[in-house]
């Protein structure tokens, strides 16, 4: 069954004659007969007394009307809430991101959305960056802003565009005697007690398992806030590694020094189904999220 044979149909029985049902909808009286034969061999009903001035419903085709009607109409509404969807005027979006995407992009992006798609619902989730990755796959989310080593390959099914790459970077107090230096190697980190974010923060947490497998540190604090890890580092309990954007974007003058070591660079990226086509929103917020990103450089310059 399909909808244009419904719309036959209608016509019909509204005209009350398949010759001008025929010339109203565009087509042949031997195509619109044709069809609505089809349409009564698929509902294995009668639904027209066919007569030499007309055609008129059967008992069958009164009620079978009702549903045409209505099928007709919430195809109609389909296709306006699918165009309503398509020009950002209404819809949802479902956004996943890393703490470090928060904090570094999404304030602004999330500004710039809500000016160009203000009746596009935004729904969002704060977790690590291998549950957004699997809840994008798997289509509970429509996009997410994840933190991963640079030119790292995403899993099959999905598609990434880097946002912004910079530098790890060792966080400290005012005051630790690490503070002046640029860069550090692991190394200059023997002994250090470390504010540890947990797993929900992969990447970092990764970070601090390859300074860990090289020198002697411990852990003074174990939290999956970000917040928390950077005000306790603030605070004196430890030193930290965070990406450079973030502990800049929550203690723009808080000390900290470079990692230098070739594997210490940290991406930010926005993931999305490789195996279908992005909605508008999807879309628009992407370039949110780029427009976000090129600001970071004007905000928090490198420190030398």
């Amino acid at each position: 069954m399909r909808f244009e044979q419904l719309r036959y149909f209608v016509a019909a029985a509204r005209s009350g004659s398949l010759r001008r049902a025929a010339a109203l909808l565009g087509v042949t009286q031997p195509t619109l007969s044709e069809q609505l034969q089809r349409l009564e061999e698929e509902l294995n009903v009668i639904l027209f007394n066919r007569g030499p001035h007309g055609v008129s419903l059967t008992h069958a085709g009164e009620v079978m009307l009702a549903h045409a009607n209505s099928a007709l109409s919430a195809e109609a509404a389909m296709h306006q809430e699918a165009t309503a969807i398509g020009s950002l005027t209404s819809g949802r979006l479902r956004l996943g991101s890393v703490a470090t995407g928060g904090l570094a992009l999404l304030p602004e992006a999330i500004r710039i959305f809500r000016a160009q798609s203000p009746r596009i619902q935004l729904e969002t989730l704060e977790a690590g960056s291998a549950t957004i990755r699997a809840m994008v796959r798997s289509g509970e989310l429509d996009v997410g802003v994840v933190g991963r080593w640079p030119d790292e390959p995403e899993p099959d099914g999905l598609r990434s565009d880097e946002l912004a790459t910079g530098p790890l970077v060792i966080c400290l107090s005012p005051g630790h005697p690490l503070t002046g230096r640029e860069r550090v190697g692991i190394r200059d980190l023997e002994g250090e007690s470390f504010v540890v974010t947990d797993a929900h923060h992969d990447l970092l947490a990764e970070a601090f398992r390859r300074v860990a497998s090289v020198v002697d540190v411990s852990v003074a604090y174990v939290t999956n806030s970000s917040h928390t890890a950077m005000r306790t580092i603030h605070s004196g309990i430890g030193v930290g590694i965070h990406a450079e954007v973030s502990w800049g974007v929550m203690f723009p003058e808080g000390p900290f020094v470079i990692l230098d070591e070739p594997w210490a660079q940290a991406s930010i990226a926005v993931v999305r189904r490789e195996s279908e086509q992005s909605t508008p929103a999807v879309m628009a917020f992407i370039r949110a999220l780029r427009d976000s990103a090129h600001s970071i450089p004007a905000k928090f310059p490198p420190r030398r």
